[in-house]
């Protein structure tokens, strides 16, 4: 049961309740002396920590690179917020209205 309470278990399972004695014929600790002393064992005062979160902080960071590729301008953004990165691309072709 110690091994129980240092993991934080809430509780213990017993796979075979056949060998707890029924009657408290056997050992003299009356019925279900194994349900008993592991109840007895776990029990106490209940241990409910305050739990605190806090906003999640979002970390953005933005840039514009741009290049001119044959009459072709081609603006890249970059930016990143907390770990995803958003890439994207515009395309503009440049040309003389007569």
């Amino acid at each position: 049961m110690k091994w129980l309470k240092e993991k934080g278990y809430g509780g213990a399972f017993i796979w075979a309740l056949d060998f707890d004695d029924f009657t408290g014929k056997s050992c003299g600790k009356g019925p279900y002396p194994l349900l008993n002393a592991i109840s007895s064992e776990l029990e106490g005062e209940s241990e409910n920590p305050e739990i605190t979160t806090e906003e999640p902080s979002i970390t953005e960071t933005e840039a514009y690179d741009t290049d001119e590729t044959e009459g072709w301008l081609i603006v890249r953004r970059i930016k990143m917020l907390d770990h995803y990165l958003f890439i994207s691309y515009a395309f503009y072709l440049e040309y003389d209205v007569v």
